[in-house]
């Protein structure tokens, strides 16, 4: 791995930039900041994409974060004689931040979008693209402030969510009861009782997982809310309404009776129907290849197969990278971080043009979906440990008295 990175033409490149500070810079084999720039542009685009949306999960914002990094780093690479992209830094001063005004990193440390452009790579060129760090900070503070408004109607949406989510939890998760019959059964019967029963298997894993994946878009909802809305009071300092103290409480609630359904109460229910819909979701990422491998093997087993020719070569690195791709995916039900890349690498590798014939356009979104799948699937626990987590509250102890006399006060009413 070690020599593959320093072989790389981008590391090397990287590596023998002059950065000297007085503006010399050294041309490279190939523009380097472009393709920054485009892996930039297209990153962005997806993550800002999610954000307040459903699908955004506790990952968007912090790699939009990294984001702004690689911008910074665009911009050091770019020679003194190429003007920056202007509307990528409009796109990067205007979308993100007014979203997110405020990112917490970890603790007290936050990360305010503009603030940073403007101290690591301003364009004061573009219009309406440049303010002082007071000025930014007031734009920000004036966002939260308006999102104060609804936030308890946001609170008492999730909680509501979550409530009726605990009740269908409750039944989907459920250990269930083999039905008896007692009426004598022929052959027929038996096999008309499997494929029944196989047809309800499927069903009740693929209920199952559904409530689960729901519970876990709940889970990331309150946990986004959560923190935006004290990250962005501490470092704005602004003060915090004390009417929202009991809305902050059910965040808290919310999070922890998930975590508590799911890793604790129903834990074993959750591990089991894991297990059956990674197997089910391998199985058809195995189908959709099946083309794939009878037209590679037909190619090979033809009369008119020379090994020597280009079309042989590519033939064979085919049949290898789906036997790596069919080997990764049977075996065990367990799919670790690096069983999940090697699946997607074998999967990058058997994309070549020889195999459109086979493997249409609707078969590579379908395997896309089945491997983001596989990805939230395999990895239900570690996510909902990290979501759920409240540790970070130990930052905000100074509401401790204040919802401790909330706490009291329920108890009294």
């Amino acid at each position: 791995l070690d020599f593959n990175l320093l072989s790389s033409r981008s590391f090397v490149t990287a590596i023998e930039q002059n950065f000297d500070p007085r503006g010399r810079f050294q041309c490279a084999k190939f523009p380097l900041y472009d393709e920054i720039k485009s892996i930039l542009v297209t990153l962005y685009g997806q993550y800002c994409e999610r954000i307040n949306t459903e699908e955004e999960t506790a990952t968007e914002r912090l790699d939009c974060v990294g984001m702004y990094a690689m911008y910074v780093l665009y911009r050091h690479l770019l020679p003194p004689n190429i003007v920056p992209d202007a509307k990528l830094h409009k796109s990067l001063w205007s979308v993100f931040p007014v979203m997110c005004p405020v990112m917490e990193l970890y603790g007290p440390l936050y990360f305010i979008p503009r603030e940073f452009m403007m101290s690591y790579a301003p364009y004061k060129a573009v219009k309406g693209c440049s303010a002082d760090i007071p000025e930014i900070r007031s734009g920000a503070a004036a966002m939260v402030i308006k999102w104060n408004g609804s936030f308890k109607a946001r609170v008492a949406k999730i909680r509501l969510d979550t409530l009726r989510w605990i009740a269908m939890a409750d039944s989907d998760l459920s250990p269930t009861v083999p039905e008896s019959h007692s009426r004598t059964r022929n052959e027929h019967d038996d096999e008309d009782m499997h494929v029944n029963s196989l047809a309800s298997s499927v069903a009740s894993i693929e209920a199952a997982t559904s409530t689960i994946l729901q519970g876990m878009k709940i889970a990331h909802s309150a946990s986004i809310l959560l923190h935006s809305q004290l990250a962005a009071h501490r470092a704005l300092r602004l003060n915090y309404d004390a009417d929202h103290i009991p809305s902050l409480m059910s965040l808290m609630e919310v999070l922890k009776s998930i975590e508590k359904l799911l890793i604790v109460r129903r834990r074993s229910a959750v591990l089991s129907f894991q297990r059956s819909t990674l197997k089910m979701i391998a199985s058809n990422i195995l189908k959709k290849f099946d083309k794939v491998r009878s037209f590679v093997d037909q190619c090979s087993s033809s009369t008119d197969f020379s090994r020597n020719s280009e079309r042989a070569r590519s033939i064979t690195r085919l049949s290898a990278c789906l036997t790596a791709l069919e080997g990764v995916l049977k075996g065990t039900a367990s799919f670790s971080c690096i069983r999940r890349h090697s699946i997607a690498f074998s999967i990058a590798a058997c994309m070549d043009t020889m195999i459109l014939e086979v493997f249409s356009t609707d078969d590579l979104l379908a395997v896309e979906g089945y491997l983001k799948d596989l990805s939230q699937i395999s990895s239900i626990e570690e996510t909902l440990k990290q979501v759920c987590d409240c540790s970070f509250l130990y930052f905000y102890r100074d509401l401790f008295p204040e919802c401790v006399s909330r706490l009291y006060q329920s108890n009294l009413n």
